[in-house]
């Protein structure tokens, strides 16, 4: 169990320093949204792409893993809405309790986890599985938050294609291609891209921080708690059932897997949810909450899975 305090408390140490940064207004509000779209636009997609497209994927060893990831995030996809109607939630609170529960942090949290507790490996089979899940969870995202509710169909397309042409989906899809087809970038590009990957996590960790706020607590407390439960401790167990169930071994690939499914909800759900039509509060609070209790749920599971 130490061993796992010592690869999480670090972590979390710097999304901490970033809330002190902010918070003593050592970074102001400009230096966040800047810090966030360099993370988003160019840091993590290079990130990805330099993991994904230097790898050799093999699809038997990812395939059944995926089958487990798609039927663990589903089931707590069609989960979501029969408890929201025993709950009698609210219309627009449904969709957003359904997406909390599933789509999470990857990037920002579920990288760094891998990264810290499994080494290079960890950081590449991460890199590898988030080119499946993003598109996967933004489109369950569109449906959940698309259900019993009429959008404008303009601002749903729009909103269609962000999500599938943005720079995180676009970095893996690329890599994906890079490493099918074993293209080799020249030796002076890799370096560039493995110097500016770099940067990656450690900014996306303090961004974090700096984003934490307490009064976004809010919303029906029922409803967040449950959301952390979800996603922190339900959805990860239903992998390692449908794991145990599939026949398959516990190894790197699926431990993996487990922490980030593990992560807390993304903070760009609020941003969706508000696109959407959805429970702002419900979502922001959801976010804080959860990214709270994380520290606590990723020394659970990497106990658990003897890291």
């Amino acid at each position: 169990m130490f061993t796992t305090i010592y690869i999480v408390i670090p972590i979390f140490l710097v999304v901490f320093l970033g809330y002190i940064l902010r918070h003593f207004k050592y970074i102001e509000e400009t230096y966040v949204k800047t810090s966030n779209k360099l993370i988003f636009n160019l840091f993590l997609p290079s990130l990805l792409f330099y993991e994904i497209s230097k790898t050799e994927i093999k699809a038997e060893n990812y395939l059944p893993i995926l089958i487990v990831m798609a039927a663990s995030i589903f089931t707590v996809f069609i989960v979501s809405f029969l408890l929201g109607r025993v709950l009698k939630m609210p219309p627009k609170s449904v969709g957003t309790f359904a997406m909390n529960n599933f789509r999470a942090n990857y990037a920002y949290m579920g990288l760094p986890i891998s990264f810290y507790a499994f080494g290079k490996e960890g950081l590449t089979i991460g890199s590898v599985l988030m080119a499946i899940i993003v598109p996967y969870v933004n489109l369950l995202s569109v449906v959940a938050l698309s259900v019993g509710k009429r959008e404008n169909k303009n601002r749903l397309k729009l909103f269609i294609q962000s999500i599938f042409i943005n720079p995180i989906a676009f970095s893996c899809i690329l890599g994906l291609i890079f490493s099918y087809f074993r293209i080799e970038l020249p030796l002076f590009f890799s370096r560039s891209i493995d110097i500016i990957s770099k940067v990656a996590l450690p900014l996306a960790l303090i961004g974090i921080g700096a984003t934490i706020n307490f009064e976004y607590l809010k919303g029906n407390k029922l409803y967040l708690i449950m959301v952390a439960s979800m996603k922190l401790f339900i959805l990860p167990s239903l992998a390692l059932i449908y794991i145990y169930i599939l026949g398959l071994k516990i190894d790197i690939v699926s431990k993996v897997l487990i922490v980030m499914l593990a992560s807390p909800p993304a903070t760009v759900n609020f941003v969706l949810a508000d696109m959407m039509g959805g429970d702002k509060d419900l979502s922001s609070g959801s976010i804080m909450l959860s990214t709270l209790i994380s520290i606590f749920s990723y020394i659970f599971w990497l106990t658990m899975l003897k890291v």
